[in-house]
């Protein structure tokens, strides 16, 4: 199992201090930020030094998820404008999307591995966050039924306005309706 990063151990603030660092700096002058966290570092009496090289590769890390988020933004926001997405498609995608990944999260613990520690907090949170999606879910849910009632509802409508303004028999009627509705009569 490989070793814990140590900027992974950092105090939570002096984490924050680095990421909001790196960002300012636009991911550049890494000499200048690591003395700086080192300095910072030793003024919490923290026995931990963190190189140039490791700070370059959580650098990096960091810059390659910022900017997959910034992708994934932009993707969303247009789509969102060029997109008449009445039926939320893309909220559901997303929804499908999270719990996707939470269950992908969850299957990543082994019960047989005697090295591998579940931690009970994870997993709590892998419930909480999946419950909370499948509540976001549901609203969906009971809209798309709604529109697909209102539809149907209007399309009876629509059809009842044809018959009366065609003169259509009753037989003829049902025979458009079928048809309009994709339903397979005998005869």
């Amino acid at each position: 199992m490989p070793a814990v990063s140590k900027i992974q151990q950092l105090p939570s603030e002096v984490k924050a201090w680095l990421d909001s660092k790196l960002v300012a700096n636009a991911f550049g002058n890494y000499d200048e930020l690591t003395e700086q966290l080192n300095g910072k570092l030793a003024a919490h009496e923290l026995e931990l030094t963190v190189s140039r090289s490791g700070l370059g590769i959580y650098g990096k890390t960091l810059k390659d998820r910022i900017e997959k988020i910034r992708s994934s933004t932009a993707a969303a926001k247009l789509l969102n404008e060029t997109m008449d997405d009445e039926g939320d498609a893309l909220g559901m995608a997303n929804v499908a999307l999270a719990q996707d990944l939470i269950f992908q999260l969850m299957n990543q613990y082994d019960a047989d591995d005697p090295d591998q520690k579940i931690n009970v907090k994870e997993i709590t949170m892998l419930f909480r966050a999946l419950g909370n999606i499948s509540r976001a879910s549901l609203p969906q849910k009971q809209w798309a039924k709604k529109v697909r009632e209102e539809l149907a509802r209007k399309t009876a409508e629509a059809i009842s306005e044809i018959q009366a303004e065609a003169g259509l028999s009753d037989m003829q009627f049902e025979r458009v309706r079928a048809k309009f509705l994709g339903i397979k009569i005998d005869g």
